[in-house]
């Protein structure tokens, strides 16, 4: 009898542990990152034409114009912003400011061509950009150069310089 119990313990526990690792959740298959951000760097104009010379923004405020959505508030020194470009538009209106303190505030609208790129067959697809133009308000900026319009996931690709 206590034999009989324990083996009817014993499958009820298998089974039991069975449906909880069937039921667990599958880690993403993915290793790929999907996602392509731009490279926005701030720089002083030099005598060096479109090089010009590292410079930290001491206390920036950084957001998307259309929502009012703050990506970077208030960071101290920061010379290089990572943004996302939109999927669904082909073009995108940022707003900075150089120092919280002050009041001036510019705007930066990019405009730029939208395409998907096949990764994998568990990655599916990714968005890759090419910026074609830019504007901007010259409230603080200087200047803003495209210095490589392809936004296809490389980190350590500086694509848009702004000059203050």
């Amino acid at each position: 009898m206590i034999k009989r119990r324990l083996y009817h313990i014993i499958i009820l526990l298998s089974v039991t542990a069975t449906m909880q690792t069937a039921c667990q959740r599958v880690a993403d298959p993915c290793l790929l990152s999907k996602n392509v951000f731009v490279r926005i760097s701030m720089l002083k104009p030099a005598d060096t034409g479109r090089l010009g010379v590292d410079s930290s923004l001491p206390n920036p405020i950084v957001g998307y114009a259309e929502t009012n959505q703050v990506i970077y508030i208030g960071t101290k020194n920061v010379k290089d912003f990572y943004m996302q470009l939109s999927p669904m538009k082909d073009s995108v209106k940022w707003f900075i400011t150089p120092d919280s303190t002050k009041v001036a505030l510019d705007t930066i609208t990019m405009y730029y061509q939208r395409s998907q790129v096949f990764l994998s067959k568990s990655c599916g697809y990714a968005h890759n950009y090419v910026i074609n133009n830019v504007k901007y308000t010259t409230n603080r900026i200087d200047s803003v150069i495209i210095n490589n319009g392809n936004i296809d996931g490389k980190s350590d690709v500086q694509n848009v310089k702004v000059f203050y």
